[in-house]
């Protein structure tokens, strides 16, 4: 019969330990080579993505593993990249959430970008608004009021303004050019 020892609650496993060194190379995307000469991974955890010269902490797991689970120090003065190791994507979910950026936001996506409030307000408030699209530009409103000082449009094919009814008022001066002009 075979008997195996059975740990008593007064043995306990010995606490991590904890060990600091300097990333010294990115090998990938989460994978860094520390100055102690071992590789570590970014810990799911450790948010912000280590860059070389970063000082971190690192934990050595019971299956060898090494992960860096913090950034203790970045000596100089560089973008911080916040990424999830091995996640798709990251979702963040609040009631409220605010981006401030004293000088640039960018934002940015290669496939789709979506910016909604189905059931609220979108606002959009800037000294100059430019707006670029490629293909086509579908607007649906029930409602459009716009002011300005000066409203240019111009089109190298097709111009067409259609309505129930439509006017179209000046307070001094109307003109109609074209090469024909066709009314009623």
């Amino acid at each position: 019969m075979m008997t195996r020892a059975l740990k008593s609650p007064t043995q306990q496993t010995p606490p991590p330990i904890w060990h600091e060194a300097t990333v010294s190379l990115t090998l990938s995307p989460g994978c860094y080579v520390l100055d102690n000469g071992f590789t570590a991974q970014q810990a799911v955890s450790c948010l912000v993505c280590p860059q070389e010269g970063d000082k971190v902490l690192w934990l050595a797991s019971k299956d060898g593993r090494r992960y860096i689970t913090h950034l203790l120090l970045r000596p100089q003065s560089a973008t911080a990249n916040l990424a999830v190791p091995g996640a798709s994507g990251i979702a963040i979910s609040t009631s409220n959430l605010a981006l401030t950026a004293s000088e640039q936001l960018s934002i940015r996506s290669l496939g789709d970008a979506e910016l909604s409030a189905p059931t609220g307000t979108l606002n959009m408030a800037a000294r100059n608004l430019t707006i670029t699209v490629l293909d086509s530009l579908l607007q649906l409103a029930k409602h459009i009021v716009g002011r300005c000082d000066n409203w240019l449009t111009e089109a190298k094919g097709l111009s067409r303004l259609h309505g129930q009814d439509t006017q179209v008022t000046a307070d001094k001066d109307v003109r109609v050019d074209g090469e024909r002009i066709s009314m009623g």
